[in-house]
């Protein structure tokens, strides 16, 4: 890049975008020594940035970026490994994570989910990296589980946009792959959905606005005992929430926006939930929630017809 006529060579100034000082001093290390100390680059790491195991990890996953931009391929391999061995070693601890731990397990998704973005499906680093990705699933997955301090929910600034869509990709309740069912979890999803693009976007004292209510709120407005008024005092008012929603749409984009409501099936969530929770919010465009009421609708008139027809039968 200096020596061949670019037209780095004729700059007195080079930028190197995306680089960092930490990763571009473990690069210079290796290409002066041709070894890597990781033991003390972790050591120089956590003192260098504030002491943190995941600025730690955040250097090791950029300095695989910035490897492969200098085709460093020896370097992108050790560090792989590297964290590889870690989630290893984390692996065999099964306990119930605590709440910090689900930060953790975010932030380093986010870092690999960005890193594995810039892999192709095809690259040997590909399945090392999701491997690494699907590690703080599990973790994530437990915390899904919850409310509270504890919780993803509780915690979903951490996310990066990638880490999140990953998050978002991979987090569905194998229990209930079936598109047919109603779930809970489906609306938990949409609330996480509105939380991260409010947490994206807003001040922390906006985020009132578009706080949905919880998952075990929104399971009383499906039982039929609860009380007919519940829903009043559960959902936000919709004039705030939809002032706030269009300034998250301005700040992220609304392509943005509009990608991660995709991710989520409307047809899955109870029509209960739907009429007094999201319908007016203004969320979604009313011909959308016009066409999930109905393709919700549609199995029931079948049921219905059915019925009749046995009774029909069964008189005859």
């Amino acid at each position: 890049m200096l020596t061949n006529g670019m037209a780095e060579s004729q700059q007195s100034e080079v930028v190197l975008h995306e680089i960092t000082s930490p990763v571009l001093l473990l690069i210079l290390e290796y290409i002066y020594t041709g070894w890597i100390m990781l033991e003390s680059f972790e050591r120089r790491a956590k003192v260098y940035l504030s002491r943190t195991p995941e600025a730690c990890w955040k250097t090791m996953l950029q300095t695989i970026r910035g490897a492969r931009f200098f085709l460093l391929q020896t370097v992108e391999d050790l560090m792989i490994q590297h964290l590889v061995r870690i989630v290893k070693l984390d692996a065999k601890f099964k306990r119930k994570p605590r709440p910090n731990q689900v930060v953790k397990a975010a932030l380093r998704l986010s870092y690999a989910a960005e890193v594995m973005a810039s892999v192709g499906d095809d690259d040997k680093d590909s399945s090392d990296l999701r491997f690494i990705c699907n590690s703080q699933m599990k973790i994530l997955q437990l915390g899904n589980d919850t409310e509270g301090p504890g919780s993803v929910s509780d915690n979903l600034g951490s996310f990066s946009a990638r880490g999140f869509q990953f998050f978002l990709q991979n987090s569905q309740n194998l229990k209930e792959n079936d598109n047919r069912t109603l779930s809970i979890d489906e609306y938990q999803r949409l609330r996480q959905v509105v939380l991260w693009c409010a947490t994206q976007a807003l001040e922390h004292g906006q985020l009132e606005d578009l706080t949905l209510p919880t998952a075990k709120c929104a399971r009383s407005l499906v039982n039929t005992d609860a009380d007919p008024g519940l829903s009043d005092v559960l959902v936000p008012p919709s004039a705030a929430f939809s002032k706030a929603w269009e300034s998250v749409k301005v700040a992220l984009t609304e392509k943005l926006t509009t990608m991660f409501l995709s991710m989520v099936d409307l047809k899955r969530i109870h029509p209960e939930i739907l009429i007094y929770v999201i319908e007016d919010l203004g969320i979604f465009p009313s011909n959308v929630l016009e066409s999930v009421f109905r393709v919700q609708a549609l199995p029931r008139a079948r049921l219905e017809k059915e019925i009749r027809r046995l009774r029909l039968q069964t008189s005859s």
